[in-house]
């Protein structure tokens, strides 16, 4: 049944490729081969209801128009995925370095503690002190002086 389906299938021939829609629906098998059950308005194209030429054209610069946009869309589609990889992979590499910093500066704080610890705690102010001079003296020189 479903290659019976694929040879009445009016784009298998062409993969709706470029063509235009009158050599196509020339191509596309009449009422009278369908085994499909008959229903009150035509199943394929009937010269009955014919369209002007003119409005063919029309259509098919329509269909020719909203490909092109199409083709459009796919493009910007396919570079929104590309940067989001992109963007994946930066992250990672990213992540992967926090890591490894917050690893370096874990070992760092436990030799500081350690160090604190086995000295007095005199040596621990004077390195407060002199931190906060430090900070003072740049605080006063960039607000006056810069």
């Amino acid at each position: 049944m479903s290659s019976n389906l694929r040879t009445n299938n009016p784009c298998s021939s062409h993969h709706c490729s470029r063509q235009s829609h009158r050599a196509r629906r020339a191509d596309w098998p009449s009422e009278a081969s369908s085994s499909a059950t008959s229903y009150a308005q035509p199943r394929y194209y009937d010269e009955s209801n014919a369209q002007p030429a003119a409005t063919l054209d029309d259509n098919d610069k329509t269909v020719d128009s909203l490909r092109s946009k199409l083709l459009k869309l796919k493009d910007v589609t396919l570079d929104i995925g590309h940067e989001i990889r992109d963007q994946n992979t930066f992250l990672g590499q990213m992540s992967q370095d926090f890591d490894s910093t917050g690893s370096a500066l874990a070992g760092t704080m436990k030799r500081f503690y350690r160090m604190a610890a086995s000295q007095s705690g005199a040596y621990m102010w004077l390195l407060c002190l002199f931190a906060v001079l430090i900070c003072t003296f740049l605080y006063f020189f960039l607000k006056w002086g810069g």
